[in-house]
């Protein structure tokens, strides 16, 4: 699985707001570009569901305690391809996923719940940024939504394919 983060190569677009809904849930529409991978990381807030529009994406999860760094060999076994109209396939607080687009560009809804006002304000930032190229090789980017999200990214070697 490529390591390669590709934040310039994402773009969000927010279908249903935490504003609109009491915060019950946050509803966005992510795409990305071929091979585009998102590093092992869990969430403390929310629980994220994924629900595959087009293109192909394998996500991997593993239930150990996040306590500790992912067990790298426990995600590569866990590869289950998301299947366009399948089953969404939701990752609870705590529980450590990753996921990476196939080989066309990819298209999927994520949901949060409950919602996140927080995070969507991100979503927003993140494409200005995309739009403004200030994207290009942000390691700091990564430390700023793990700060604002209490989301715990871990950097890692690869995982094969």
């Amino acid at each position: 699985m490529s390591a390669e983060r590709r934040w310039n190569a994402r773009r969000y677009h927010l279908e249903e707001s935490t504003t609109l809904n009491n915060n019950r849930r946050t509803v966005f529409i992510e795409h990305m570009t071929p091979n585009t991978s998102v590093p092992p990381h869990y969430h403390t807030r929310f629980t994220e569901t994924f629900d595959l529009i087009s293109g192909s994406m394998i996500l991997y999860s593993s239930s150990q305690p996040h306590s500790s760094e992912p067990d790298l060999d426990a995600l590569a076994a866990s590869s289950q391809k998301l299947v366009v109209g399948g089953k969404h396939v939701s990752m609870t607080p705590g529980l450590y996923h990753q996921y990476v687009a196939g080989d066309e560009d990819t298209t999927v809804r994520v949901i949060l719940t409950p919602g996140h006002r927080d995070f969507e304000q991100l979503l927003m930032v993140l494409n200005g940024m995309a739009e403004d190229g200030e994207l290009e090789g942000s390691e700091e980017l990564h430390q700023m939504k793990s700060v604002l999200l209490q989301i715990t990214f871990f950097p890692c070697t690869p995982i094969p394919r």
